[in-house]
């Protein structure tokens, strides 16, 4: 069987962000403060979407998109919270 590169790509980087934010979901489970302070931290980055905000780029910035999604992918986890205090 031949399986497609992109498609191997693609469900490579989804295991591997679905294990990370399970991880790190299961991490501030165990104290809520902690969960809080990384709610508010997360809500305060720039280009999150806001409640009501229209989140899909239009037609003729999905390149521009896709390469900021890239960007966002390639970039190191950094939190102040560590798993082995917890």
């Amino acid at each position: 069987m031949c399986v497609n590169p992109l498609i191997e790509e693609l469900a490579q980087k989804r295991f591997k962000y679905s294990k990370l934010f399970d991880d790190q979901a299961a991490i501030l489970r165990k104290d809520p403060v902690v969960y809080q302070k990384a709610f508010d931290n997360v809500s305060n980055f720039e280009g999150i979407g806001k409640v009501g905000q229209p989140w899909m780029p239009k037609a003729d910035e999905k390149d521009a998109y896709m390469m900021h999604l890239e960007d966002i992918c390639e970039m190191e986890p950094n939190t102040q919270v560590s798993p082995m205090s917890h």
